[in-house]
C-alpha cells in the first residue's frame, strides 16, 4: 500500500473518531427523562430536600382514595373507576399537593396553570405536559404497581423554584 492511501485512510479513521466523539458528548448532554432527578428541589411541604427518589414502592399509612371531581365505571365489570380530579399549578405549588387513586383505576387530571406557565413531570414513567397561563388540558394516568409516586414541574417552574406533589397509589 503506498503513503497516499495510507494517509487517506488514517483521515477517513480520525474523521470518523471525531464525528463518534461528537455524537457520545452530545448524547451524555442531553437528559434522560426516566432518570434525570434534580437535586435540592421542594418537597410537598416546601422543605428543601436533596432526596433523589422519584418513587416509592411504600404506601403512606392510613391512606385512603381521595375524593375525585367526578368519576364513572370503566369496563363492562365496572370493576375499575376512571376518576377525575383538578390540579392546579401556581406559584404558590401544586394544589393538591397529593392525590391518591386505587391501583387499576384511571385517574384524569385536569391539570391548570394559574398564574404562569407551568409543566407537569412524572420521572417514574416520563409522563410529561405543558400548559399556558389559564390554559387546561386533560392528563390520564394508570399505573400498574402501587406506591408513592412523585411528580413536579420540569421546565416551566415558579421563580421560587421547583413544586413538587405526590401520587399516592393504593393496592387493589
Amino acid at each position: 500500500m503506498d503513503k497516499s492511501k495510507i494517509w487517506m485512510l488514517e483521515g477517513a479513521a480520525i474523521g470518523v473518531a471525531v464525528v463518534l466523539a461528537i455524537i457520545f458528548i452530545s448524547r451524555g448532554v442531553e437528559p434522560d427523562l426516566k432518570t434525570e432527578t434534580p437535586k435540592n428541589t421542594n418537597n410537598v411541604n416546601g422543605e428543601s430536600t436533596s432526596e433523589e427518589i422519584k418513587y416509592s414502592a411504600e404506601v403512606p399509612k392510613n391512606a385512603t382514595s381521595s375524593v375525585p371531581v367526578e368519576s364513572a365505571p370503566v369496563g363492562q365489570g365496572g370493576d375499575s373507576q376512571l376518576n377525575f380530579f383538578s390540579l392546579v399549578a401556581s406559584k404558590k405549588g401544586f394544589n393538591p399537593t397529593s392525590i391518591t387513586v386505587k391501583k387499576g383505576n384511571l385517574a384524569q387530571l385536569r391539570f391548570t396553570a394559574q398564574d404562569g406557565d407551568y409543566d407537569f413531570f412524572l420521572p417514574a414513567t416520563a409522563l410529561y405536559h405543558s400548559v399556558k397561563m389559564g390554559e387546561t388540558k386533560q392528563i390520564l394516568i394508570q399505573l400498574t404497581d402501587s406506591g408513592t409516586f412523585v411528580f413536579e414541574c420540569r421546565d416551566f417552574c415558579p421563580d421560587s423554584g421547583k413544586i413538587s406533589g405526590q401520587l399516592i397509589v393504593l393496592p387493589e
